[in-house]
């Protein structure tokens, strides 16, 4: 295989695998926190502490078992919903469904939450 022939290989393979969002801003804009954030995270029983939704992401993580050679996995959903997060101005993310998909040798991670700003101490 030539140099050409490898390169358009890993092109077209890479179109088959990787990491993307969607981002559904909820409220007036504010300005994006540093690219670097700290986000917290929490399970879908959230959190007691009173906040307000920002905007709902959803990170898809494709994989292409064949090529890819690893599996989708949550912990490589992180970085991609820290990143719009920060951009949305939140604290952390409630993330609220994961599901796993299977088609031939792809596997596609779903992984939705909302995305958070906190508002007061706790609601107790």
């Amino acid at each position: 295989m030539t140099d050409r022939q490898l390169l358009l290989a890993f092109v077209f393979f890479g179109l088959f695998s990787g990491v993307r969002s969607t981002v559904d801003r909820k409220g007036p804009s504010r300005p994006p926190r540093d690219k670097d954030c700290n986000i917290e995270f929490f399970d879908n029983k959230g959190t007691e502490r009173l906040h307000e939704v920002l905007g709902t992401i959803q990170v898809y993580v494709r994989r292409n078992e064949i090529t890819m050679g690893r599996e989708a996995t949550y912990e490589e959903a992180i970085p991609e919903f820290r990143k719009q997060a920060c951009k949305l101005a939140a604290a952390a993310v409630v993330v609220l469904r994961q599901t796993v998909s299977h088609s031939g040798e792809f596997k596609l991670l779903y992984v939705k939450g909302d995305a958070i700003v906190f508002t007061g101490k706790s609601s107790n």
